[in-house]
């Protein structure tokens, strides 16, 4: 058995350059209502991805990176 006691590094989360669809691809500006957000987490980790209190998705991690599209936004400023 192995005891893992060192914490893994904090996660990230962006939108992806593809969805991003402002004046450049990462001032995280979309006219996109399903974007893409990837990002980078601890292997196996569970990643929901919310818009304030309201879960967007979720994805299991199989590698560190990871990569999920959202379901529909309603048109606005939206706080992942």
């Amino acid at each position: 058995m192995t005891i893992d006691t060192i914490a893994p590094a904090a996660p990230t989360m962006v939108l992806s350059a593809a969805s991003d669809t402002g004046k450049s691809n990462s001032d995280r500006i979309t006219k996109t209502i399903t974007p893409t957000f990837t990002g980078v987490n601890e292997t196996k980790a569970i990643v929901t991805i919310y818009d304030g209190g309201v879960a967007l998705g979720t994805v299991t991690t199989t590698t560190t990176t990871y990569s999920k599209v959202s379901t529909a936004l309603a048109d606005g400023v939206h706080i992942m």
